[in-house]
């Protein structure tokens, strides 16, 4: 399960410098998750279509990072507090662990999943 959930939850309940702690963590536990989630986009994307896959990433992250930003304050002003913005986390964490968790396995054996999809450091090798 996501480990993001629990940190989300208790920062709920949490004010003062807890929550300072707790941001820390939170942005520390999201981006431990991205070489994983790069991992991923490498193997299951077609080599020709990887460099446009991670391109259409990076712009998807921006927008939504930057909305998210944008979203804070006025959260803030709406509701006089954020309370209803870790509730929104901890639901899009909830959902994105549910959704992972309902994904195939890999059925393929360990020998032949080094070899299916070679990752390209570019021209030249």
């Amino acid at each position: 399960m996501d480990l993001q959930i629990p940190v989300i939850l208790i920062a709920f309940f949490t004010f003062n410098y807890g929550l300072v702690v707790l941001a820390i963590a939170m942005v520390g536990l999201n981006v431990a998750g991205q070489p994983a989630e790069n991992a991923l986009l490498a193997r299951y994307t077609p080599l020709a279509w990887r460099g446009r896959m991670f391109g259409v990433k990076f712009v998807l992250t921006l927008g939504v990072s930057t909305l998210g930003v944008a979203l804070v304050p006025a959260i803030a002003d709406w509701t006089g507090s954020l309370d209803l913005l870790f509730i929104a986390l901890a639901g899009f964490a909830i959902s994105a662990g549910l959704t992972a968790s309902l994904l195939p396995g890999d059925r393929q054996p360990a020998a032949t999943v080094a070899t299916t999809a070679p990752l390209s450091l570019g021209e030249g090798d």
